[in-house]
């Protein structure tokens, strides 16, 4: 009996080819990061804050580890808008004004490194939650307390158990910390590029359809918890 094989009725999962998987949706990410931006993995690494400060007890509305490294990210953001100069504005009489062709592209950009991390996170996080629990991450308290951490330079996500907190009457949550990889990439991501993805949202759609990006780790199309293309991204 192959040992790098698991049998589950009709199905097979070969660990050698999961983790070969894994592997290359790391090395796509990282690629349409750096397409996106000119940055690559070394530069990602490099750059990152040395310590992210987070406070997991402050439940305060709106409070989130990422507003301590807000300078960093505009600066990102403005890199950004001068690589894509030349292509986002359009001189007119009155000066310049957006080119909302551009500023789509961008967009759809950024989502699509949304859409592998969300897809990495949900494989390589530990246990597999459900999807919809995995959907419902948030990285800053709202209407209910955040479910990303920061302890040092580990990235934790607090998986909650909503199906069940009816039943036992409290909350509960499943702790897992991300793998070095996977937290290098998504502190780059949610520091530098999530405000990239909100100011464009907010310029191309409006603030009411940007408002989401600024809470909610999952957001696709401007909407959250809606699981329908997560299934189909393991059709």
């Amino acid at each position: 009996e192959d040992e790098n094989c698991f049998q589950w009725n009709d199905a097979t999962l070969r660990l050698d080819a999961l983790c070969n998987g894994v592997s290359a949706t790391f090395d796509h990410i990282e690629k349409l990061i750096e397409e996106l931006t000119g940055v690559n993995r070394s530069v990602i690494e490099r750059d990152l804050p040395e310590v992210i400060p987070d406070i997991w007890g402050d439940n305060s509305h709106g409070y989130s580890f990422v507003d301590a490294c807000v300078p960093t990210s505009r600066a990102v953001l403005e890199k950004l808008f001068h690589k894509f100069r030349d292509d986002l504005w359009i001189r007119t009489e009155n000066g310049h004004t957006l080119n909302p062709a551009c500023a789509r592209e961008i967009l759809q950009k950024l989502e699509e490194i949304q859409r592998f991390l969300c897809i990495l996170g949900f494989i390589t996080v530990g246990q597999l939650p459900r999807a919809t629990e995995w959907l419902r991450h948030t990285y800053r308290n709202g209407h209910r307390p955040r479910t990303i951490f920061m302890q040092d330079k580990k990235l934790w996500f607090a998986i909650r158990q909503a199906k069940t907190e009816s039943l036992v009457g409290h909350s509960q949550f499943i702790p897992h910390q991300s793998s070095t990889r996977y937290t290098s990439i998504f502190l780059f991501y949610i520091l530098y590029l999530r405000p990239v993805e909100i100011e464009f949202a907010s310029i191309v759609h409006g603030k009411e359809f940007a408002a989401p990006y600024t809470d909610a780790l999952w957001v696709i199309a401007g909407q959250t918890n809606k699981p329908a293309w997560f299934y189909v991204a393991f059709e």
